[in-house]
């Protein structure tokens, strides 16, 4: 159970992790909406890397695109931050364009301009 601003979020599964943490997709209790949440721990994190994480919050704040993904809120506890976005259903670009080089694809020209754009 993921708590986010006295919000309860129940984790469905994990959709990928990097290199500051995981990406999970989690419903809402009170709503039942998907919604992705960023859980990055803290607790060996360094003042200025925590005070990284709140200001990719803030940036992502502030967009409003339907080509960037939706930023809902932001949160932290003694163990983790974490970064309450729009949950986008499908695959990711990473592996969109491994299996086209896996398959020795070439991407389609209007696929690209979408992508790019």
């Amino acid at each position: 159970m993921i708590i986010i601003n006295k919000s309860e979020y129940k984790i469905i599964k994990e959709l990928g992790e990097g290199g500051f943490g995981k990406v999970n997709q989690v419903t809402n209790i009170s709503d039942n909406k998907y919604y992705a949440v960023k859980v990055i721990p803290i607790k060996e994190e360094t003042k200025e890397k925590i005070q990284s994480f709140e200001k990719e919050a803030e940036i992502l704040s502030k967009f409003n695109s339907d080509n960037i993904v939706k930023y809902y809120d932001s949160s932290k506890d003694n163990n983790n931050f974490y970064i309450l976005m729009e949950y986008c259903d499908g695959d990711n670009l990473r592996n969109f364009i491994n299996k086209n080089k896996n398959n020795k694809e070439l991407i389609n020209e209007k696929i690209l301009y979408n992508i790019i754009k």
